[in-house]
């Protein structure tokens, strides 16, 4: 009679467990993974200083193309459930290595991404850049959300970086990539 009665049991309690398992799958519980790239941003620094301060490389409002790769992919902003940063790489540009222009001078850089009403936040990271004629750094990525960022229309985007010697004037590419998770139907 014990070994019926802890059998039932046992039996009821993984039906149970099993109900509850299959009814909490929904249809939007199917989740995606696509890489969004940037467009790349061409810009221009201006010749700066060695003198203490943060070379603001750039300070602009570009376009977020969230809602438009998504909705190329046949999905709408409601969907995303997350963006994160997955490249940050910024080079100078083929010109002004042409002029023998490297990152050589550059102590740190760092990334900052601003939309809306939202406060600025730091988007990527180079704590330390090699004094070794590079051309191109690739940032660290602080693994933040961005979701809220990029479903914006526009994002303010600031370049920043500490030089500990005089810097010519400098054209610069910058390109980013992120993982954006997404819900879709069965």
């Amino acid at each position: 009679m014990k070994k019926t009665a802890l059998l039932t049991s046992t039996l009821g309690l993984i039906i149970v467990a099993f109900i509850i398992v299959t009814s909490s799958c929904k249809k939007e519980d199917l989740e995606k993974t696509l890489t969004m790239n940037q467009q790349t941003i061409y810009f221009h620094a201006n010749a700066d200083a060695a003198d203490g301060s943060d070379n603001i490389l750039i300070d602009s409002t570009i376009t977020s193309e969230l809602k438009q790769q998504m909705e190329a992919n046949g999905v709408s902003l409601d969907k995303v459930k997350s963006v994160k940063l997955k490249t940050c790489v910024l080079r100078i540009a083929a010109n002004s290595v042409a002029q023998g222009i490297t990152f050589d001078g550059y102590e740190f850089a760092s990334a900052h991404i601003k939309a809306g009403s939202m406060a600025e936040q730091q988007l990527a990271f180079k704590t330390v850049i090699p004094q070794t004629q590079l051309t191109e750094i690739s940032f660290d990525s602080q693994a933040q959300e961005l979701a809220d960022f990029l479903k914006q229309d526009n994002i303010e985007l600031k370049v920043q970086a500490y030089n500990d010697v005089d810097v010519p004037a400098t054209d610069y590419e910058l390109d980013i990539s992120y993982d954006v998770v997404y819900n879709v139907a069965k």
